[in-house]
């Protein structure tokens, strides 16, 4: 009888040695998952604590009834601009409530009407988005910041404007009180601006500069110690994945890749995230990519193809293939579906500085 409750004991250590890498269903890796994702603003900015600084300092004037000036913040995708400004924009929400930042996305608000309307939704103003003018939009929040001592905006994504008016009307109504920032990818963007309104804007240039492979490691190891019950990752996970993320040139990529590696992680039951985890969250990039594409139909789908046959060239080389294809679209209209292609997910645009007035840009297929 003892002997057999002997067997039973070391038969159930051998058990619990066989499962103790299991993870059970109340635990999850992750402590806070939402610090991989890109809208996060983590409470230390890793390797743009410079371009903090210089964007915070130039804002405080406004509190000194002094004139700031205009910025022009451009680099390449995922290199810290956006999150920056509005890790900038928190802190002076926490401050004060006399200077008023006031974040607008371009490529989601393309109009001068749906800029002033998205103004007036983050300044608590009732407008519907339609039936209204925008000249009297614009006024009711003229208006309202004309009692504050200053007013920064940010237009995220400029380039996407497809009239950029408001900007001299801002500079017109607010002038001294106000900061403009204008953040993009593509450097060259700038000359879409009206010669009058850029000379009145007066932009200093602030250039994000790419992400060392280093300082990519840096910044996703970072996010992992938020994001992740500690011990969870191996460094040479992040490393590996910030290897991938450098040659994708999208620090983006590298949190996606680690979250959706944690998740497949946890849909085994391991508590741990391993390389093989990492290598089918690469593989299901692909495969969502592919996905998307498939739906795709007509045109949109004649341009994607066409993209895909030249992967990595410029888009007036594409455009010409795509003509050469028997394409019907106008350049401008080909550009337009580059733009859709983008906002998908399924391409990605980088500014090469380049052709005509430097607006050239280099096309790739997203997970090519």
């Amino acid at each position: 009888m003892v002997a057999g409750n002997l067997k039973l004991g070391v038969d159930f250590h051998i058990s619990m040695e066989l499962f103790k890498d299991v993870l059970s269903y109340e635990e999850s890796l992750f402590r806070n998952e939402e610090a991989l994702h890109p809208e996060f603003l983590p409470d230390v900015l890793p390797h743009r604590e410079d371009e903090v600084k210089a964007i915070a300092d130039n804002i405080k004037v406004l509190f000194q009834e002094r004139a700031p000036a205009n910025l022009f913040v451009c680099g390449p995708p995922s290199m810290g601009k956006t999150v920056s400004i509005l890790y900038v924009f928190k802190q002076l929400k926490e401050a004060s409530d006399d200077v008023v930042p006031i974040y607008i996305n371009c490529w989601e608000n393309t109009t001068t009407h749906a800029v002033f309307v998205e103004m007036a939704k983050q300044l608590s103003i009732p407008f519907p988005s339609k039936g209204v003018s925008t000249e009297v939009i614009a006024q009711t929040i003229f208006s309202k910041l004309s009692k504050k001592s200053g007013v920064v905006f940010c237009f995220d994504e400029m380039d996407k404007s497809e009239d950029p008016g408001y900007l001299y009307t801002i500079v017109e109504n607010i002038g001294k009180k106000s900061c403009i920032i204008l953040v993009t990818n593509n450097r060259k963007s700038i000359l879409s601006v009206d010669p009058r309104v850029r000379s009145r804007l007066c932009l200093e240039e602030m250039e994000f500069k790419k992400y060392s492979k280093g300082e990519m490691c840096d910044i996703l190891k970072a996010r992992v110690k938020l994001a992740f019950v500690p011990g969870v990752l191996a460094q040479n996970v992040v490393e590996k994945v910030a290897t991938i993320a450098f040659e994708k040139g999208d620090l983006r990529t590298g949190m996606f890749l680690l979250m959706k590696a944690g998740r497949l992680a946890e849909e085994e039951a391991s508590r741990k995230v391993a390389m093989s985890h990492v290598q089918k969250a690469l593989s299901s990039m692909a495969s969502i990519s592919s996905a998307r594409s498939e739906k795709l139909e007509g045109v949109e789908k004649e341009v994607y193809s066409t993209i895909k046959e030249n992967n990595g060239k410029v888009t007036g080389e594409i455009y010409r293939m795509y003509k050469g294809k028997g394409g019907k679209l106008t350049e401008r209209s080909f550009r337009l579906y580059l733009s859709k292609l983008e906002r998908k997910g399924l391409i990605r645009t980088e500014d090469t500085g380049k052709g005509f007035r430097g607006r050239s840009r280099k096309v790739m297929a997203v997970g090519n």
